[in-house]
């Protein structure tokens, strides 16, 4: 009678890594370089957005306003944003995905760039949360539609990982800039300190 044959060990592969082996195989990556644009425009709306919020203090003291002031027009521009937002829907549907993306992304970029150079809370209001607000209703619906339109099945996990990703990152990158420090360094004292907890 055979010895029975002892079991092999066979190390355990995650599953990320065959679903990009056969992404890349089977796509061209000439494919992925608009996800890297929309999620580099979803990274810096956002970011824009959060780093707003946590400079309120800041704004208050060289506008020479109240608190107040500044979270109204931070609402503005939410309310701004989520009243067009069908609007620059169906402007996507009528001059196409690709072009209502960069119609609202050039919107957006005047926008910021109003607000950064705005002398008084009015203009600051113009920029942020108006310019601003309708580029964002523009871009966020015509992001959706060109990721579902362009990729399916697997290739479309991989890209709602993507955008997933840039959040995460845009949450770490303003907590960091609100403490004062930049990303980087605030990663590393975060690894530092995880560390001399665990001795």
């Amino acid at each position: 009678m055979a010895a029975p044959r002892a079991p092999t060990w066979r190390p355990r592969v995650p599953k990320w890594i065959p679903l990009l082996t056969s992404i890349r195989k089977g796509c061209p990556m000439k494919r992925w370089w608009p996800l890297v644009a929309l999620a580099t425009a979803q990274f810096v709306m956002v970011l824009d957005q959060s780093v707003m919020n946590v400079s309120i203090s800041t704004l208050v003291k060289d506008f020479d306003t109240t608190v107040t002031t500044i979270q109204a027009v931070i609402t503005l521009y939410c309310l701004v944003m989520a009243m067009f937002m069908l609007t620059g829907a169906k402007v996507g549907d009528i001059v196409g995905r690709r072009r209502a993306f960069i119609i609202g992304l050039v919107i957006y970029s005047c926008g910021s760039a109003m607000t950064a150079a705005s002398p008084t809370v009015v203009v600051l209001a113009l920029g942020w949360s108006i310019l601003e607000g309708l580029g964002a209703a523009m871009v966020l619906p015509a992001m959706a539609a060109l990721i579902a339109g362009n990729y399916e099945g697997s290739e479309l996990k991989v890209a709602y990982a993507v955008l997933g990703g840039s959040l995460v990152r845009v949450s770490q990158s303003a907590r960091s800039w609100a403490a004062g420090r930049p990303p980087s360094s605030a990663g590393a004292s975060c690894s530092s300190a995880r560390s001399s907890s665990s001795w």
